[in-house]
């Protein structure tokens, strides 16, 4: 133990392994060879004598097991990004000793990977209890704020701060304070809101507030909607997992509005439009660019200070319909409508704010806020396919000025040459946006679409975004 506390690596393993030859059958011994093989970058030799060491563990009376062999495999298991196999390691190690701080923190640790918020919860509290280390308040934070308990997520986030500033700790410190405000404001907001969301308004209302409702045939009950929920998370699922990198030709128009809806001003442009796929998971599913055709990033032209915005982010529109995220918002079947030459089911949602976790994010020159959506999906009663989304602000959003942000994308389905490949993308986007009291409408049409690889050169791409 010396030895390794002196970063005497290669003395600590000549040393072990002698002792490991003289006592094979010592738990403390191969545990040791262990971390020295550990600090050497040896994973694979370390992983072989800790398994050892666990299954002598395993063998001695109860009393005289160590909690450290599967304390630390749980560690590595985690490291690997398999927090399930982790999870089993620590709880052998808690039936060896059950008040253990650190096996009682990072049990709660592996829950939280898995999202097992109120596994994490139960843990990480008793790992505070038993005298873990600040961390496990900070854990513990994240573990409330994904049960929807952002008051007591807020409380246990101030006890790990202890009066210091969230600015001058670790990156991932103000991250996590970042994320525990803005779920604090927009819980607020809503309790604030007098508005009622489309999954709460009645018949009449809806029509009043979506006219592209006249005509619905209302539903009379809603049995059908956990069929249909499953069967359209399904098919969007396929469809961010299948998709594969396209560029289109993009038509913009950007308009200011006066308040009778009339056109003040605009301003035409076309672009290159490309929306990509990455094999790193770490990335986004989807990202996408404006160039011209010479790859070159080309941002539109319109400026917030001229009135203008900048929209993006279409072809993610139905993520609100993914089975991950389907237990964030609340839906409603509000019945059956003839869609252009389909017949739809429409389903109303409204995502819920104390566990919602797709959030926009507005952006402005003197403003910046998380915003929540509410909206409605028409989707083909025969292929559960999204046919056309419409989506609203769950809340105006007081301190941006923003009061209303509306996207309708129509889809449709685009084949390409000589792949027997389809998907359903953008053909008609309208997005309508009032901030600071002034009308905005942007109008984007797609056509020409083409597969191409991610390797393709986007030179000096500017970051996607969603907001003036």
């Amino acid at each position: 133990q010396a030895l390794l506390d002196a970063r005497d690596t290669d003395g600590a393993l000549r040393r072990l392994a002698k002792a490991v030859e003289r006592e094979p059958n010592c738990v403390e011994f191969r545990t040791l060879q262990a971390l020295a093989m550990l600090e050497a970058g040896s994973w694979s030799g370390a992983t072989r004598q800790l398994t050892e060491s666990a299954a002598l563990n395993a063998s001695v009376e109860q009393r005289s097991r160590r909690s450290e062999p599967n304390l630390i495999l749980g560690v590595l298991e985690c490291w690997r990004g398999n927090p399930q196999t982790a999870a089993k390691f620590f709880l052998q190690a808690l039936d060896t000793e059950p008040q253990s701080p650190l096996a009682l923190q990072e049990l709660g640790r592996a829950y939280l990977l898995q999202q097992n918020w109120s596994g994490a919860d139960t843990y990480l509290a008793r790992a505070v209890q038993a005298g873990a280390s600040p961390e496990a308040r900070l854990l513990r934070a994240q573990a409330l704020l994904g049960e929807a308990k952002p008051n007591d997520a807020q409380a246990e986030m101030r006890t790990y701060l202890g009066g210091r500033k969230p600015k001058d700790l670790p990156r991932l410190v103000r991250f996590w304070w970042i994320k525990l405000t803005d779920r604090m404001e927009l819980e607020f907001e809503s309790e604030a809101s007098a508005s009622k969301t489309v999954v709460k308004q009645t018949p009449e209302e809806l029509l009043e507030t979506l006219p592209e409702l006249k005509g619905l045939e209302p539903a009379k009950s809603q049995e059908e909607l956990s069929s249909i929920l499953q069967e359209v998370g399904e098919r969007v699922e396929a469809f961010f997992r299948d998709f594969h990198s396209t560029t289109s030709r993009e038509e913009v128009r950007q308009e200011l509005l006066r308040r009778d809806g009339r056109v003040s001003s605009s301003l035409d442009q076309k672009y290159q439009y490309w929306l990509l796929t990455w094999p790193d998971p770490s990335r986004p599913a989807l990202e996408e660019y404006r160039t011209n055709r010479r790859g070159e990033a080309r941002p539109l032209p319109g400026t917030p200070e001229q009135g203008y915005i900048l929209t993006t982010g279409f072809a993610s529109t139905s993520h609100f319909l993914l089975p991950a995220y389907q237990t964030d918002s609340t839906f409603v079947l509000l019945g059956r409508q003839r869609m252009e030459s389909y017949e739809t089911y429409v389903v109303a949602f409204a995502q819920r704010p104390e566990v919602a976790r797709l959030m926009a994010r507005f952006r402005a020159s003197d403003a910046e806020a998380l915003t929540l959506s509410q909206g409605v999906a028409w989707i083909d009663c025969n292929t559960y396919q999204v046919i056309r989304m419409r989506t609203d602000l769950l809340n105006p959003v007081a301190r941006a000025r923003l009061d209303r942000e509306t996207t309708e994308v129509q889809y449709s389905e685009v084949r390409f040459k000589d792949v027997p490949l389809s998907f359903w993308l953008p053909r008609d986007v309208v997005v309508t946006v009032e901030w600071k009291g002034k009308l905005r409408r942007n109008r984007h049409t797609y056509s020409d679409f083409h597969l191409f690889s991610v390797e393709a050169k986007i030179s000096a791409a500017a970051e996607p975004g969603k907001g003036p």
